[in-house]
């Protein structure tokens, strides 16, 4: 379900494969993992309670995407058009242009974990690969969540069965909704494995061609590709 709230855009999931969230006593704060010219990625713990972070101030067009929360613990949205608070869960994503995270949402009850993705103003040419190969998405099994000129967000499941080499043609981040172990096929043959763990999140560069599989059990992720 897609929904807009001011100049927020909300997507939320019905995703019944989430592996609850083991007991967690982080500290709320900000940490970049993935500084690039068209994107920068932090990831964010934030305590109920707690003063927000840095990050929770958006200063650039945003998509922010909820990891990992308290099991049974959901994040409040002030939002909402009615004035009384909705919730989110794993796998939900907000849009801001920009303006203050804290201003919209609060941790409830446990440690929050989201991805702040901060798209920026320098766009590189998408790679020459996606005339050779289908685009990573869409694909089976997979829901747009949001597509405009700047990014695609896909919510879809990883299967069992073998499947097809794709691109993705703009830089990619990825946060897995459940554990399990990835199989990845590249271009030259190259097989890998990684292991997925709910909340966490991963990196692809442009021009990457690769098949996965799930090994043991279907996995559901969302993906955030930059254009």
């Amino acid at each position: 379900m897609i929904r807009r709230t001011g100049a927020t855009l909300i997507a939320s999931l019905t995703l019944s494969a989430i592996a609850p969230a083991t007991a967690q006593k982080a500290a709320t704060e900000c940490r970049l993992l993935n500084a690039h010219d068209e994107y920068r990625l932090s990831s964010l713990d934030w305590g109920p309670g707690e003063p927000a972070p840095d990050c929770a101030s958006i200063t650039e067009p945003s998509l922010v995407v909820f990891g990992r929360l308290g099991s049974g613990e959901f994040v409040k949205n002030r939002r909402d058009p009615q004035g009384q608070p909705t919730f989110h869960e794993p796998g939900d994503v907000l849009y801001f242009e920009r303006g203050g995270l804290a201003e919209s949402i609060e941790p409830s009850g446990r440690l929050l974990r989201a991805y702040v993705i901060a798209l920026l103003g320098d766009r590189r040419t998408r790679s020459t690969a996606a005339s050779r190969y289908p685009p990573a998405f869409p694909r089976p099994d997979s829901i747009a969540l949001l597509d405009n000129d700047r990014v695609g967000v896909w919510s879809y499941t990883i299967p069992i069965e073998s499947a097809p080499l794709r691109v993705h043609a703009g830089p990619s981040i990825y946060v897995w909704l459940s554990d399990g172990t990835i199989e990845r096929r590249s271009a030259n043959g190259t097989i890998r494995e990684h292991e997925a763990k709910a909340g966490s999140s991963g990196f692809q560069g442009a021009g990457t061609v690769e098949a996965e599989r799930a090994v043991d059990r279907p996995i559901r992720a969302v993906s955030i590709e930059i254009k």
